[in-house]
């Protein structure tokens, strides 16, 4: 018997699947398959520089209702002048994180949670 849900908004949707049974685990595999595709997309926009810190500290988040990528901290506190730039020390920006805002990249995020949420539900009717 095919069930057929329809629920707007991410957080709704994600809600609702561990209403009905999905582990949050599965849903961190979800999303952090959105957040590894965004790593990949933005990894070769990196400024390298002498000792490859900046591309060194890319990584992703790991939650279950969102896909984030960070760069930097605290002992790569340029992260932000780099992709932004900083005018008073006549810094241009990169904007290597910014790759992910293109159109093309923001549909390939898209169909990737689409399909691993349509993969949960799928695994839900075969319980």
């Amino acid at each position: 018997m095919a069930t057929a849900v329809r629920v707007e908004g991410l957080r709704r949707a994600v809600r609702q699947l561990e209403r009905a049974g999905v582990e949050v685990e599965d849903l961190k595999k979800a999303f952090s398959r959105v957040s590894n595709e965004a790593m990949n997309d933005i990894r070769p926009h990196i400024p390298r520089g002498d000792t490859g810190a900046l591309a060194a500290s890319l990584r992703a988040s790991k939650t279950k209702n969102t896909a984030r990528v960070y760069i930097g901290y605290k002992r790569v506190p340029y992260a932000g002048p780099i992709n932004f730039g900083w005018w008073d020390r006549n810094i241009e920006s990169t904007h290597f994180m910014q790759v992910v805002d293109d159109p093309s990249n923001a549909n390939k995020y898209v169909n990737i949670i689409e399909q691993e949420l349509d993969r949960l539900v799928a695994r839900l009717n075969l319980n």
